[in-house]
């Protein structure tokens, strides 16, 4: 009962939040060390960055070339993810503790 004298009834609210993150299915193809091809395959929508070495590509060409104008050299490679309800994740094609880096050239393709 409120100061008016009003009378309700209770109520209650549950909502279920999203904590999954995405999984990627990965696919890296090399040469002798020289990357040809970064593809994967993600299990739902969200914004995505490709992290190649140093560089981050955040507008993936879906079936392109990458985006580089000149040659160079990755250890590290990871796609980084947010879904649509905010939450984080990180897929490793290849992580920093690699003894092998990988030559990225303007030829690479990303495949989605």
């Amino acid at each position: 009962m409120d100061a008016a004298g009003n009378v309700s009834n209770k109520v209650s609210d549950a909502e279920t939040i999203d904590t999954t993150a995405a999984s990627v299915t990965k696919d890296i193809q090399e040469t002798s060390s020289v990357l040809s091809k970064v593809g994967f395959t993600a299990n739902e929508t969200g914004t995505y960055k490709l992290h190649l070495g140093s560089h981050v590509f955040t507008e993936l060409p879906v079936g392109g070339k990458l985006p580089v104008s000149d040659t160079f050299m990755a250890k590290e490679i990871f796609f980084e993810h947010w879904d649509t309800a905010g939450n984080a994740s990180l897929t490793y094609l290849v992580d920093a503790i690699t003894e092998k880096p990988y030559t990225v050239t303007s030829n690479t393709t990303f495949v989605v």
